[in-house]
C-alpha cells in the first residue's frame, strides 16, 4: 500500500504494436464494465472532494452519449485530461478489433493499454487498467499534486482523503501483518514484539537499540 506523493517518470516503450487476442479481450471486458458504471475509473474518496465530485459528472455525461461513436472521438481530443481517457476507453467498444497498444513499463510492471484520444499515457493506461490500484492511481498523479490531495492505494482499492493527510483505516489496519511477523498495533504506534509501546511513544532508552519511524505527510 502506498501514500501518492511526487509524480514520478516512468519509461514508456512508444512503439504501437498489434494488440494481442489476450490483452485485447482484457481491455474490452474492461471497456465494457466502465461504460456501465463510470465511477470504477476514479478513486473512492472518504470526504467531498470537489475535483472528482465534478469529474464525475463528466463522466456521466460521457457515459449518456456511449453509443455515439462520432461523440466520444470528440470527446477523447478535448476538455479534461482525465474524460477524455475515459472516452477513449470507451471507444473500444466501438472496434472489432483492438488495432495497436502501447506498453508502459512502471515500478509495478509493464502494462498495455490502447492508443485513443488526445492526453497523457498515464492517464489512458490508469484509466483502461481501472482494476490495478497502482497502475490506475498513476492517472490522477498530475491533479493529485497541482490540488494538494492526499491519495493513498491498497491492494485493493485508490483511497482520496482530499486535504487530510492521516491514512484512513483500510492502509492502516494491514499496516503490521505487512511489516513483519510478529508485529502489533497499540494505538498509533506499531512495535516489533519485543518493544513496549510506552518505551517507544516516549522514546525511552532501551535494552538494545531500536528504529523509529514516523508518518510524516
Amino acid at each position: 500500500m502506498s501514500p501518492v506523493g511526487r509524480k514520478k517518470n516512468y519509461k514508456v516503450r512508444t512503439g504501437a504494436r498489434t494488440a494481442s487476442k489476450g490483452l485485447e479481450k482484457e481491455l474490452k471486458r474492461k471497456a465494457r464494465r466502465l461504460a456501465q458504471d463510470p465511477t470504477l475509473a476514479l478513486p473512492r474518496c472518504t470526504v467531498d472532494v470537489p475535483l472528482f465530485r465534478n469529474l464525475e459528472k463528466k463522466l456521466r455525461d460521457i457515459q449518456s452519449r456511449k453509443d455515439s461513436r462520432s461523440y466520444l472521438e470528440k470527446a477523447a481530443k478535448s476538455g479534461d485530461k482525465l474524460a477524455r481517457a475515459y472516452a477513449g476507453a470507451l471507444l473500444l467498444n466501438h472496434e472489432d478489433k483492438i488495432q495497436y497498444l502501447a506498453v508502459m513499463r512502471t515500478p509495478f510492471g509493464d502494462v498495455g493499454y490502447a492508443l485513443r484520444g488526445s492526453t497523457t499515457k498515464e492517464k489512458l493506461a490508469g484509466i483502461q487498467n481501472y482494476d490495478n490500484p497502482r497502475i490506475k492511481m498513476m492517472a490522477f498523479l498530475e491533479e493529485v499534486k497541482k490540488k494538494k490531495l492526499f491519495m493513498f492505494v491498497t491492494d485493493n482499492e485508490v483511497i482520496c482523503t482530499g486535504k487530510d493527510p492521516k491514512p484512513p483505516k483500510e492502509v492502516l489496519d494491514p499496516l503490521p501483518k505487512r511489516l513483519g511477523k510478529g508485529m502489533k498495533r497499540v494505538g498509533n504506534t506499531i512495535i516489533s514484539p519485543d518493544l513496549e509501546p510506552g518505551i517507544v511513544s516516549k522514546r525511552l532508552p532501551f535494552r538494545e537499540p531500536y528504529l523509529v519511524v514516523r508518518w510524516e505527510p
